[in-house]
């Protein structure tokens, strides 16, 4: 059958192929929208949850239940892979990257931290951060001693940002090439 399979669309014309590239690029489109509303990778597995310092940073004033959604804090990640509009798989705004042709589909995010979620981060050591200036609480040390509140400059420090664990947000499951296969026999295979 996959031998068949080949040969049939590979002899077709380039625009039923674009069609199929199409039709087969919107399913996986709307698969990839139910990665974001499960949490989970196309294998099934939750997404790791956020370490409490992101749940402490999230935005507040959201509704009850959004602010720690994985992957979802502003939604330009989910909107950059999913379909996001009537247009389908033609659009491709906000961070979208969309290309169908006879050749086949494509699609992912152009968005520059999507790759990190996608296959995770180690820990960075060194990385200069700036703080800028701020009013430093007083606070007594270890020894007894009282430091005063003091107003401090702009300055950089050095930190070690944490590694982030992979969330894998795209790919195919099981079910989505299932789902293709029956898309191009119903639709683009002759009847035997």
């Amino acid at each position: 059958l996959q031998a068949f399979m080949t040969s049939a669309i590979s002899e077709s014309s380039p625009e039923k192929r674009t069609v199929l590239a199409r039709k087969l690029g919107v399913l996986a489109l709307r698969e990839e929208a139910d990665y974001f509303r499960a949490q989970s990778s196309p294998s099934g597995a939750p997404w790791k949850a956020h370490s409490p310092v992101t749940t402490s940073r999230r935005r507040k004033g959201k509704k009850a239940g959004r602010a720690n959604r994985i992957l979802a804090d502003t939604g330009a990640l989910r909107i950059s892979v999913t379909p996001g509009s009537a247009s389908g798989f033609e659009s491709a705004a906000r961070g979208a990257y969309r290309r169908a042709d006879a050749m086949g589909f494509a699609f992912g995010s152009a968005i520059k931290y999507a790759a990190t979620h996608q296959f995770g981060r180690d820990a960075i050591k060194g990385v200069r951060q700036s703080v800028p200036s701020h009013r430093r609480r007083g606070y007594t040390t270890k020894r007894g001693t009282r430091v005063n509140a003091s107003n401090v400059s702009s300055h950089i420090r050095i930190v070690t940002l944490p590694p982030i664990p992979a969330r894998p947000f795209v790919g195919f499951s099981n079910r989505l090439v299932d789902r293709m296969m029956d898309v191009v026999r119903r639709d683009f295979l002759p009847e035997a």
